[in-house]
């Protein structure tokens, strides 16, 4: 866990104090999904958003910055599965 609340906090580090915040969020949020969908268990979900949670708050992120951040990582993720839903009956 210290390795990926380091990783986030470095992310958000530079999402703070870059002045085009929207591409770093965006960067933190593609990297977030990447450890999401290669976690070896549910319990290393929960770490890697509960360290980008952390960082956040370290940070004093907005609560609107954040609540479109979990939506944006919502909606990619039930694309992925609707996707690898469907390339597994053979639809793709």
């Amino acid at each position: 866990m210290p390795q990926i609340l380091g990783l986030v906090n470095n992310l958000m580090h530079y999402s703070v104090n870059n002045t085009d915040m929207s591409v770093s969020i965006d960067e933190c949020r593609t990297n977030l999904i990447n450890r999401i969908l290669f976690a070896g268990s549910q319990e290393d979900v929960k770490r890697c958003i509960e360290a980008g949670m952390l960082a956040f708050d370290a940070n004093k992120v907005h609560g609107y910055i954040i609540s479109r951040f979990v939506e944006k990582i919502i909606s990619e993720l039930e694309l992925y599965s609707a996707r690898k839903k469907m390339h597994s009956r053979g639809a793709i």
